[in-house]
């Protein structure tokens, strides 16, 4: 259930700014993405409050969520796409995915009906922090990168027989320690209200919007996200989660448990890249913040 916007209604002044957004995509059909508005509140749960970006299978949001009192990323897929594998590992490569934390349908005016994922709202994907770039790459750092992204591949292809057929830039993130950076991100959107432009169905399309300084200074991990492109066996994977949910009894979901001592070494390994980002080659202190975006020009696949 969700309670949606007049589809007629907008929050800003119309003007002509031609295409715009998941508009510009190869093969874009306006029919299949599902008409969210700001203000929305999907599932009586989760306030619509801006978006934040777009793709071919979906388009995802910055939500208030009102039983858990914090913000949540909420992406919504185009019809017919979105897919939910759960599973219990001792695999730290799921550790390095992005973590589902609950997953619903909602059904548009269209008639259709449109997959829902709730994420821990990321801090930015590493192409946006390619973009700032300007300096020299940071050894650590990359590395850093490299071997999440390494693990997460290594789970997906030995234990959920996924292939992740789009590995790039943008779909590895930073994940977001604490919800400051996105207090002020909130109230910015409230002040100045996005762009936006009404299609000839009636869905709005709204600019999206990164946060200020792409979260700098919050980051946490890199997680390999968006399965959206990726090819499944879908009878096996649903066997083996049966299996799987058979044989524990410590949870399941995507957020499945993951060894203490995975959690442990990545947090040596994050506390080792930023003392590292901190020095040149030479030993030399340098600036901790351009250090650190600039490690990551070196990341293209």
């Amino acid at each position: 259930m969700c309670a949606e916007s007049d589809p007629t209604a907008t929050g800003a002044a119309a003007v002509d700014i031609g295409l715009l957004e998941e508009e510009t995509l190869p093969r874009y059909q306006d029919w299949r993405y599902y008409p969210v508005r700001i203000g929305d509140i999907l599932v009586n749960r989760y306030e619509v409050l801006g978006k934040l970006g777009y793709g071919a299978s979906s388009t995802a949001w910055i939500c208030y969520d009102d039983e858990d009192e914090d913000y949540k990323t909420v992406k919504v897929c185009v019809h017919d796409s979105g897919i939910t594998l759960r599973m219990s590992t001792a695999n730290q490569g799921l550790f390095h995915l992005r973590q589902i934390k609950r997953d619903f349908d909602i059904t548009g005016f269209t008639g259709h009906d449109h997959h829902c994922f709730v994420f821990e709202p990321a801090a930015c994907n590493i192409a946006q922090l390619t973009e700032r770039i300007d300096g020299e790459c940071n050894l650590g750092l990359v590395k850093w990168i490299v071997r999440s992204t390494l693990r997460a591949l290594d789970f997906l292809h030995s234990e959920a027989h996924i292939i992740h057929t789009d590995v790039k830039l943008d779909n590895i993130l930073l994940s977001l320690e604490g919800q400051e950076v996105l207090e002020k991100y909130v109230e910015s959107l409230r002040n100045d209200f996005p762009r936006q432009k009404t299609t000839d169905s009636g869905r709005v399309i709204y600019e999206s919007r990164d946060l200020e300084d792409l979260g700098q200074g919050r980051w946490h991990l890199p997680v390999l996200a968006d399965l959206g492109e990726a090819p499944i066996e879908a009878e096996r994977a649903e066997a083996r989660a049966r299996e799987e949910a058979e044989d524990s009894t410590s949870g399941a979901g995507q957020g499945g448990e993951v060894s203490s001592e995975a959690v442990a070494e990545d947090d040596r390994e994050k506390a080792a890249v930023q003392k590292d980002s901190t020095e040149t080659d030479s030993g030399e202190d340098i600036d901790r913040d351009g250090a650190v975006e600039a490690g990551l020009a070196a990341l293209e696949m």
